[in-house]
């Protein structure tokens, strides 16, 4: 067995699955990508098989070497899953087992790139919305993360959710909006019933909505206007309330997650950050996340851990 330690590094996403792996104190990396590896969407057994199809590639690079492993997993926040995961994985990989391993959930390792380990916040606003916030210290802060029916302010769920409560509202008589238009031409919702039957008998993904009160407004229409800033509003406040309560906390945030790429999205929110943080600096991640469960990973070979 080779002495110098692999450091695996994995961030297990809805729809794509990436690995960084290289050995202790090297610089030369391998990049891997494979199917989706959501925990609750498909299961433990299923995770695990793709998780150990990915590590598979990246000991085919660096064969005899012991090896250490960090997961962050979509869906994989609660320790319960955290310990169904590792179980299904360590019978999928046989005898070919990890020295270390640390599953956590992705928007750890987010963290963890964003600022290569360091002080700092980090704002998800995708299908859902978390903040996660490290101290100089080393300790880890979050807010948010209570999904669609608790939380997920400014997210893409709240904002798709939102338009399309103001199309009902306008089906009753409320405000006019170009929203009820974009429902009819995007998902053929024309009428009360249909608008019901969309959200309640489909249960169609209310994300989707998102894009058209994003693009509604761009185009200046009043009500999407207001939503969009209600929810990076809620957001911004949701960050507020966590600097407050990370002491220490290097003033600056990171923005990650779908909803961030959108430019009207971005500069609204960092409007009301603004306001609410004054002096913080909005900053791009430095590394994907793939790459800070590799920071983990190598964090786990280092010697004060063996």
């Amino acid at each position: 067995m080779l002495s110098s330690a692999l450091c695996i590094g994995i961030d297990a996403g809805g729809t794509k699955t990436r690995m960084v792996a290289r050995l202790q104190n090297a610089e030369t990396l391998v990049n891997h990508e494979g199917a989706g590896a959501n925990l609750q969407r498909v299961g433990a057994p299923e995770a695990a098989d793709t998780l150990a199809e990915m590590i598979g590639v990246a000991l085919g690079n660096y064969p005899g070497h012991p090896y250490h492993l960090c997961i962050g997993i979509a869906g994989g926040g609660r320790s319960e899953d955290q310990k169904s995961l590792s179980d299904a994985l360590l019978v999928a990989l046989a005898n070919n087992r990890p020295a270390s391993l640390l599953i956590v959930d992705d928007a750890r390792i987010a963290l963890e790139a964003a600022f290569e380990g360091e002080s700092g916040m980090i704002m998800i606003a995708g299908t859902g919305s978390i903040a996660y916030a490290r101290t100089p210290d080393g300790a880890v802060y979050r807010a948010g993360g209570w999904g669609y029916l608790l939380g997920d302010d400014g997210s893409g769920y709240a904002l798709g959710r939102a338009g399309l409560k103001a199309v009902a509202v306008q089906m009753d008589g409320g405000p006019d909006t170009v929203l009820v238009e974009r429902a009819r031409m995007a998902f053929g919702i024309d009428n009360p019933e249909a608008l019901i039957r969309y959200v309640y008998r489909d249960q169609a993904p209310l994300q989707h909505f998102a894009p058209h009160v994003l693009e509604a407004a761009v185009e200046g229409d009043p009500v999407a206007t207001a939503l969009v800033h209600a929810e990076t509003t809620a957001l911004a406040t949701e960050a507020a309330c966590l600097a407050a309560r990370a002491p220490g906390l290097h003033a600056r945030i990171a923005l990650l997650g779908g909803l961030g790429i959108n430019p009207y999205f971005r500069a609204v929110l960092f409007s009301a950050l603004r306001a609410l943080l004054p002096g913080w600096a909005l900053a791009p991640p430095r590394h994907p996340p793939a790459f800070g469960a590799l920071l983990l990973a190598q964090k786990a070979a280092a010697p004060s851990h063996a």
